[in-house]
């Protein structure tokens, strides 16, 4: 009989200790929800009023100008290259 009381006992030690390990678990989620949308509000409030697509748009705008511009600088670095091998000729 004290056996059979003795195991019931420890079931109910593991059972609680399960108990307590779900609610620890359950906590952690909650906090870390209320974490996350903590920080969306924060980035909806940074990016309030901000249009995405005009953002897109003048990335876009800015690639195409920096792809000009490397080809303009490469024209000039061959233009100095023909240059120095000019002058390099003419000695």
């Amino acid at each position: 009989m004290s056996k059979d009381i003795y195991k019931e006992i420890d079931k109910m030690k593991e059972h609680y200790s399960a108990l307590i390990t779900l609610i620890q678990m359950q906590n952690t989620i909650k906090s870390k929800s209320i974490e996350t949308s903590n920080k969306s509000a924060e980035i909806k409030l940074k990016y309030k009023g901000v249009d995405a697509g005009s953002l897109v748009k003048e990335l876009d705008s800015i690639k195409e100008d920096n792809k000009r511009m490397e080809e303009k600088l490469k024209e000039l670095q061959l233009l100095r290259a023909s240059q120095l091998v000019s002058s390099v000729i003419q000695k």
